[in-house]
């Protein structure tokens, strides 16, 4: 089955991306457009649940470390942009390891995509070092793109690591597809387990260097438009507009943020 669908993505999808001449059979690409910089990482051919590296793999994990490296000597001043499926922040920690043993709503196979889930620690782990890293050592803000959970959401993340103290990061998760089969009921239990503030990543001995809190939350049908503005030294704006249902389940026009003013 993977063999087949690798082949019609390489067809239908990856056919449009830029393509790494220098590496075979890899699905994760890099472009810059209109000043700023765009990762798009490949989140489904590696993974293996057993293995450290359950999501992106090691040699995924060393490109985006050297794309994000050669960074810092770019004459961009736009934002930076990672595509990311897996959310960087959706449930609750102790939601996604405890559906993963009862599988609610046969969700056992949805919570493993969550970096949040234990499994995902160390690689988590790398990859919020090096988006911090990046937005530090760049002074341009960074903005982790995601979909695939059927909530729609913008959550801001902070390290306080003093080393990262010129960062700025933030994540914007759309998705036109909710889940249909839900009542109202399950609803309201799934948007309440999506987290409002917290810690992310990996404990360690001396306490969490990363955290984050929830700025909007569209449990249902919505979608996202990004414009962003720069000067000649840095981005002024970037304004989003999430526009679908809102946290209290009523239509509304859109929600509009700065994400600089966060």
């Amino acid at each position: 089955m993977f063999k087949a669908a690798t082949h019609v993505y390489k067809e239908y999808q990856h056919s449009h991306n830029p393509v790494r001449e220098d590496v075979k059979d890899c699905y994760d690409y890099d472009f810059n457009t209109c000043g700023s910089d765009f990762f798009a990482l490949d989140m489904r051919a590696k993974r293996d649940f057993d293995n450290d590296y359950t999501i992106l793999g090691k040699k995924q994990i060393s490109r985006f470390k050297t794309w994000a490296k050669e960074l810092e000597n770019s004459n961009n001043k736009g934002p930076i942009f990672v595509l990311s499926t897996v959310t960087m922040v959706h449930l609750k920690d102790f939601v996604s390891n405890l559906f993963d043993w009862v599988g609610v709503f046969g969700a056992r196979d949805d919570v493993r995509d969550h970096w949040a889930h234990e499994k995902h620690g160390k690689e988590f782990l790398k990859m919020l070092n090096t988006i911090f890293k990046t937005s530090h050592n760049t002074n341009r803000p960074l903005v982790v793109l995601s979909g695939d959970v059927h909530i729609g959401g913008v959550f801001k993340l902070f390290s306080d690591n003093p080393k990262y103290k010129n960062a700025n990061v933030t994540q914007l998760t759309s998705s036109a597809i909710t889940y249909a089969a839900l009542g109202p009921m399950k609803m309201n239990l799934l948007a309440k387990a999506t987290v409002e503030k917290g810690l992310i990543g990996k404990q360690t001995k001396k306490g969490a260097t990363f955290s984050f809190k929830r700025e909007v939350l569209f449990p249902q049908y919505n979608f996202s438009i990004i414009n962003y503005k720069t000067d000649e030294e840095k981005t002024t704006e970037i304004n989003i507009e999430l526009i679908g249902k809102s946290d209290d389940n009523r239509v509304k026009e859109s929600v509009r943020l700065n994400l600089l003013d966060l």
